[in-house]
């Protein structure tokens, strides 16, 4: 089996991102091992959030809402739920505190 360069898998998987076939489909079309092609998608940064199985039973959604309060225009933020405050700098990186809470609503 011939070796494939970056660029021929960089090709891949933009034809897999483009295709309606799943991924072991596209591999087996492709003759290519499945972990092979997660590996070499991952090591390209083009590693794509899972999908959920189709066996997994769709909940409906359940409220979410946390209340924030700007405490001082430049100071910190408060973030307070019956459980926990959680107070950040007002200039804290918004995508940390966006990841902070998807963990936090995952737990």
């Amino acid at each position: 089996m011939a070796r494939r360069t970056k660029q021929q898998w960089q090709v891949l998987v933009e034809q897999h991102a483009q295709s309606v076939l799943t991924t072991r489909d596209f591999c087996q079309q492709h003759n290519i091992h499945l972990q092979t092609f997660y590996s070499r998608r991952h090591a390209l940064g083009l590693a794509t959030p899972t999908k959920r199985s189709k066996k997994m039973p769709i909940t409906a959604p359940t409220s979410q809402f946390v209340q924030a309060k700007l405490v001082n225009h430049n100071s910190s933020i408060v973030m307070q739920t019956r459980e926990a405050q959680l107070s950040f700098s007002s200039v804290c990186d918004q995508l940390w505190v966006a990841k902070l809470l998807k963990v936090l609503a995952a737990a």
